[in-house]
């Protein structure tokens, strides 16, 4: 599956591919996602330059799409995002 980020507060995009956790559930698998893209030692901070990841961790107003389909980073959880893709993200709090 065909996993982009784009961080709210540069508007830049790292995508990857998932080969693994595709049985999960929507939910589940943007929680997983979040959980790999954080940074919170610097062990972390060294996974992800490993994999390309330049962005900051993943935090509210922030995009994931899983193969196309969009989800905002709301302050608690996730939900659909229809804002229009080809528009630049607005950092936290959002309107």
């Amino acid at each position: 599956m065909k996993v982009k980020i784009t961080s709210s507060f540069t508007n830049e995009s790292y995508e990857c591919e998932w080969t693994t956790l595709t049985d999960l559930d929507d939910r589940a698998l943007l929680n997983r996602v979040y959980d790999t893209f954080q940074r919170v030692t610097s062990g972390d901070h060294d996974r992800l330059a490993k994999i390309g990841y330049e962005l900051p961790s993943i935090s509210a107003g922030d995009r994931i799409e899983i193969d196309g389909k969009a989800w905002r980073v709301d302050a608690m959880g996730f939900s659909p995002d229809d804002r229009d893709p080809n528009e630049p993200l607005q950092p936290w709090p959002f309107g």
